[in-house]
């Protein structure tokens, strides 16, 4: 396929919210229409939205694809024909606080706190409730819950050691606006027994930079400086969780989640089985229910009539 073929089919598809939107929407009636950018925020912001019946009850997610669509649609919208009262939008903030990325301001379009929707769910409160949940509470007495919990702060600690300066490589690459598969970052760490176990070939920094530039197909050249820059701008933000792409945190709690059995089985003694299985394709499905709703999610929705 050429490339200006490829534009034009990548064009088409960015359509597909719009013209659904278009098709469905009656100005005389009064169903609310969010539009997100994937399947997994159809997941999450279901579950956030059943807490608010007076919307739920009339409403209907559009799924754009991915957080350009989301924009696009926004912007290609007739305002005039539309009310900015029953169409919203959430879009992930993804980098752009880094990059500069253009995202429209308008009181329709909900921004995430952090890059994604993982960002709200994949937490230390999260892993506390899941104990209590998805495992038999039999098993887990207050010593071993604590036990966990700490090495689930230290796994944590080396999680984010080993991440930022991914994030900081990631950043440059969307600053130089170079294509990269970042779905393609894998297997660069285990977790065993609720250890944080990074592979050999990572815990140098230039094997890491070359090993993650051959992953997601970015060329690789040294840019030591300019990395040292980006990787104290996000020491900055104090939080780094919260600037870490969404997938990788889950990825990170998931592996942390399957490993908890094996820590009874090898340090605590007995047997401790969850009562679900959970990977990274089911995982937000599972989870959304159990979070609180975040402050930001509840003051968007609670302004909707």
């Amino acid at each position: 396929m050429d490339a200006k073929r490829a534009l034009i089919e990548e064009r088409d598809k960015s359509k597909v919210a719009l013209l659904q939107l278009m098709q469905t929407y009656n100005r005389h009636d009064d169903q609310v229409f969010f539009i997100v950018e994937g399947k997994d925020d159809v997941a999450f912001y279901m579950a956030m939205l059943q807490r608010y019946p007076k919307i739920s009850d009339r409403s209907s997610i559009i799924v754009a694809g991915n957080r350009k669509n989301v924009i696009r649609t926004h912007d290609e919208l007739n305002w005039k024909r539309y009310s900015k009262k029953r169409v919203f939008f959430f879009v992930d903030r993804d980098l752009s606080d880094f990059t500069k990325e253009y995202t429209p301001k308008s009181k329709n379009i909900f921004v995430t706190d952090g890059y994604s929707i993982e960002n709200y769910i994949f937490t230390k409160e999260l892993l506390s409730k899941s104990l209590r949940i998805f495992f038999d509470t039999r098993k887990i007495n207050e010593e071993d819950e604590e036990l966990i919990k700490s090495l689930f702060d230290a796994a944590a600690r080396e999680f984010e050691k080993l991440f930022t300066p991914i994030m900081g490589w990631i950043i440059l690459w969307k600053r130089d606006k170079n294509a990269c598969e970042l779905d393609n970052l894998k297997k660069i760490y285990d977790i065993k027994n609720c250890v944080f176990l990074p592979k050999e070939a990572v815990k140098d920094n230039e094997k890491l930079a070359k090993l993650i530039h051959g992953q997601c197909r970015v060329a690789y050249r040294e840019r030591a400086t300019e990395l040292l820059k980006i990787t104290e701008e996000i020491k900055k933000c104090g939080n780094f969780i919260m600037i870490l792409r969404g997938k990788y945190l889950r990825d990170f709690f998931v592996l942390f989640f399957n490993s908890i059995p094996d820590l009874y089985d090898g340090t605590l003694g007995g047997k401790l089985k969850s009562n679900i299985s959970i990977g990274s394709s089911n995982s937000i499905q599972t989870f959304s229910g159990y979070i609180k709703t975040p402050k930001t999610i509840d003051a968007f929705l609670s302004r909707i009539k």
